[in-house]
């Protein structure tokens, strides 16, 4: 493929869609130095204030107590922001990017400029994939350096679903997934509004159902006992018998009588306590596992919207 054509492509992308491109960057941009403000805000009271003179400390308390606060308030905010980023490029990458121009036949000005099917579809998707992950490589960092020092139990920060995107890899293949899903729909359907929302539908289905299987794409820990250990993620507990069979703590509470659940369990034949858990250590494999997967998903995506361009066009 010629490489001037292919640049001259992608140039004639940017000019077409630089407002909602540099929109995007914009986007990115505010929510890391939303994040980077509020952490330096926790930053500057922590080590100054007036209890370094004895003086004043339920103020200054109050003030790390508010500041804190904030700052979940934002790292939850933006990591919501960033969770429905996806169906945002999907729609983005199906409706202004591929089936308008398919809807109103200007792809075939392209195509006469010496363009073939497959790099107008490859300079349509390059550009467009670089912002997803230069910005959501700048929000990651920006997440990962405002995250509090302590979070918590399992119900902490860490394994809560927006924020726990927004820490790690996950966030750039849910990107390019819907880049790629966005791609397909828009060849498939060929119509702006329908295939916008079929590619919204698609992907958030695909969100939806990863979230679902993600506490078991990695084995979990099995624990007598919890301690003091921060960020568990608590998926099952419950008692064992001698025997080592599981009894639920579900089924000692739906028993109505005077028995209280731990009599319940006690008269069950309970002697100890397990719980199953994914570990702070558990994080990145987690990540890893599921961040391979979506990928996959990408590719056979993107795989699939060039196949179909070539069958439908040559």
């Amino acid at each position: 493929m010629n490489q001037a054509i292919l640049a001259g492509s992608r140039r004639t992308v940017l000019h077409l869609h630089r407002r909602a491109l540099w929109a995007a960057l914009a986007l990115f941009g505010a929510a890391a130095v939303t994040l980077v403000v509020l952490r330096l805000r926790v930053d500057t009271l922590d080590t100054t204030g007036p209890c370094r003179g004895g003086t004043g400390c339920n103020g200054a308390i109050q003030g790390l107590v508010q500041a804190h606060e904030w700052l979940r308030a934002g790292l939850d905010q933006v990591a919501t922001g960033v969770l429905l980023l996806p169906l945002a490029i999907a729609a983005f990458a199906t409706g202004p990017l591929i089936a308008r121009e398919l809807e109103t036949g200007t792809y075939r000005l392209a195509w006469t400029q010496s363009v073939s099917p497959a790099g107008w579809l490859a300079a349509k998707l390059l550009l467009p994939a670089v912002v997803v992950t230069a910005g959501t490589a700048v929000l990651v960092a920006a997440f990962r350096w405002s995250r509090p020092p302590t979070t918590g139990n399992g119900a902490g920060m860490l394994w809560d679903s927006p924020v726990y995107a927004s820490m790690g890899v996950i966030t750039f293949a849910y990107g390019l997934l819907a880049l790629a899903v966005g791609a397909l729909t828009g060849l498939l359907v060929r119509r702006t509004v329908v295939a916008m929302s079929v590619a919204g539908l698609a992907t958030g289905g695909l969100m939806l159902l990863a979230t679902t299987l993600r506490p078991h794409l990695w084995p979990v820990a099995t624990r007598s006992a919890l301690g003091d250990e921060q960020d568990l993620w608590i998926l099952q507990q419950g008692k064992l018998t001698a025997s080592g069979k599981r009894l639920s703590w579900e089924d000692c509470y739906s028993i109505s009588g005077p028995q209280t659940p731990e009599q319940c369990m006690s008269a069950r034949g309970a002697v100890g306590d397990f719980h199953d858990v994914h570990p702070s250590s558990h994080f990145w494999p987690l990540q890893l596992v599921e961040t391979g997967i979506v990928l996959a998903l990408a590719a056979a995506a993107t795989a699939a919207a060039f196949w179909l361009l070539r069958r439908r066009h040559g």
